[in-house]
């Protein structure tokens, strides 16, 4: 749930992670190696010491920041109030992706005078292009964003060979559920309160 909740931000940091983790050690050995005359048995066992030390840091600080990065996304939801139903939108970020669509509803406390809901259709698709859908569903106004990336490539990289892997998250669902809130939502509330937020997550 936290690494969904950290965001794409997160994806950034995993790279950064994997880099540092692969370049620190082999700078490490060959530094210490070239410095001290050390035989090349002595470099390769340097070079596998200071691997191991590397990842453990360098992964234990990614975790940690996923981990803050996600307790900020809480205390940002929490600001949502009772409008939006936390405990299933967490447990859908902590299943696997339903779908690669983000889907909102927004249920306003006064309906909005018919003259006026073109505009309001039209300032959502200006403040979010990335919205494929925005449409009025009686009093309810309908969202759906753009497909996002669901699968993260991970590399696997061990002292004989290297594969890829893939892993299925929803960060990038969280990302837009985000931009939603930040974009819309807040600007929608300053015209008319928001009095419900519906989240699902569709093909």
């Amino acid at each position: 749930m936290y690494d969904a909740l950290a965001g794409p931000i997160a994806e950034h940091v995993r790279t950064a992670a994997v880099t540092i983790a692969f370049i620190v050690p082999i700078a490490i050995a060959a530094m210490w190696g070239a410095t001290h005359s050390l035989s090349t048995v002595a470099t390769i066992a340097l070079y596998a010491g200071a691997l191991v030390a590397v990842f453990g840091a360098v992964f234990g600080a990614f975790y940690a920041v996923a981990r803050v990065l996600g307790a900020i996304q809480l205390v940002l939801l929490r600001r949502l109030g009772d409008r939006l139903d936390r405990d299933a939108y967490l447990g859908m970020l902590g299943r696997a992706p339903a779908g690669s669509r983000l889907h909102v509803r927004l249920s306003f406390a006064a309906a909005w005078p018919d003259d006026t809901r073109g505009d309001v259709v039209d300032a959502v698709r200006h403040w979010m292009p990335r919205l494929e859908h925005v449409a009025w569903d009686g009093d309810v106004l309908d969202l759906r964003h753009q497909p996002v990336e669901t699968s993260t490539l991970l590399v696997e990289t061990g002292m004989i060979a290297t594969r890829d892997r893939s892993q299925r998250s929803n960060r990038y669902i969280h990302g837009a559920f985000r931009r939603v809130v930040r974009r819309v939502i807040r600007r929608r509330d300053d015209r008319a309160r928001i009095a419900k937020i519906d989240v699902t997550v569709v093909e």
